[in-house]
């Protein structure tokens, strides 16, 4: 195995985006793509990946149990936990009262004043990058061969048991 496999594969544990593992591994921008799927198809560098998420995920500490458990939170979030809606508008849920975890998954509230009265808008973390960042993650659980499909391949109910399981597991 070259230096610059070696590089590639410490690259792709990093953020498991194939193509920019392989330019920061030093292959060059033009083939990255192509580069990254054949290494990533390879037995050799697959099984050093997965070394190297097995050590990491030995590793993973309360925080960064706390910190998936907080997104996998955001990836099933239901806004019917922080307010409330119907035709005469939406009420939002008193501060005080909401659970830590959902409080966290606001982003901002916005109260402006109006000519019939104020106007409350609330925004809360994006659903879609918690998604990602888990597919993400249950990527290191079982890396694929392929660079861009994984995501797909894998149904939001298998990722949710996936990473459910991994928390399970370290909280023992």
């Amino acid at each position: 195995m070259t230096d610059r496999q070696k590089a590639f594969i410490h690259e792709y544990t990093v953020d498991f985006i194939g193509a920019q593992a392989a330019i920061r591994a030093g292959y060059s921008k033009k083939t990255a793509n192509r580069i990254a799927d054949q290494l990533l198809h390879r037995e050799d560098i697959r099984s050093e990946i997965n070394k190297i998420i097995r050590s990491n995920l030995s590793k993973l500490d309360e925080a960064g149990l706390r910190l998936l458990r907080t997104i996998e939170h955001a990836a099933h979030f239901d806004m019917r936990r922080i307010v409330d809606w119907n035709d005469d508008g939406i009420t939002i849920h008193d501060s005080e009262n909401l659970d830590p975890l959902d409080a966290m998954m606001i982003s901002e509230v916005q109260v402006t004043p109006g000519k019939y009265g104020p106007t409350k808008s609330i925004k809360c973390v994006s659903k879609e990058k918690a998604w990602d960042i888990m597919a993400k993650f249950s990527k290191l659980i079982d890396v694929d061969t392929s660079t861009d499909t994984q995501e797909e391949k894998m149904s939001r109910e298998d990722r949710q048991e996936r990473i459910a399981s991994l928390i399970a597991k370290r909280g023992n």
